[in-house]
């Protein structure tokens, strides 16, 4: 009997381990296409011609895309800490507070990974002089905006609801 409730408990932390990696390898995808995202843009920004009417929003969107990095940056490290204080924590309660945690870190790491990735194709498309494509990839940017705070709004809700609880 006692062999089996250790095999039960193996089965069920392996089961944990494979959520939460596989949450994790969900957000470092997001990351690493965003990432990749920047670079390309990176590279053809400047070739975005100095008189071009667009340059100074595209300078703003490069601000709020950095803003949007380091928050996709941020939610993935918080993810990380949220899945190590899983598997260490015995205590069910806390648990569930942790995964509710990571989900609200994976939320804001997959919104502003991909509005990252939506504003850099604005400066792609914008630098290889794709004039008809912008209104459309600017109505993304609107949406996701839109998105990105829905999302916020929830993680913070989520967080101070764990935090009163522990006060």
């Amino acid at each position: 009997m006692r062999n089996q409730v250790l095999l039960l408990l193996t089965i069920f932390a392996i089961l944990v381990s494979s959520i939460s990696n596989a949450d994790l390898d969900s957000s470092s995808k997001a990351i690493e296409r965003a990432r990749n995202a920047i670079s390309i843009a990176e590279a053809v920004v400047t070739q975005i011609p100095a008189t071009s009417p667009e340059l100074d929003y595209v300078v703003q969107l490069l601000s709020e895309t950095s803003r949007d990095w380091n928050t996709a940056l941020d939610s993935y490290n918080e993810s990380k800490i949220c899945v190590a204080k899983i598997m260490e924590t015995s205590n069910e309660s806390l648990k569930e507070d942790y995964k509710s945690l990571l989900e609200v870190c994976k939320q804001l790491t997959h919104t502003h990974a991909n509005a990252v990735i939506i504003s850099t194709s604005y400066v792609r498309v914008l630098a290889h002089n794709r004039l008809d494509q912008l209104e459309k990839i600017q109505n993304s940017i609107d949406e996701i905006a839109q998105v990105k705070q829905l999302v916020l709004d929830n993680a913070n809700y989520t967080k101070n609801a764990i935090s009163e609880k522990y006060r």
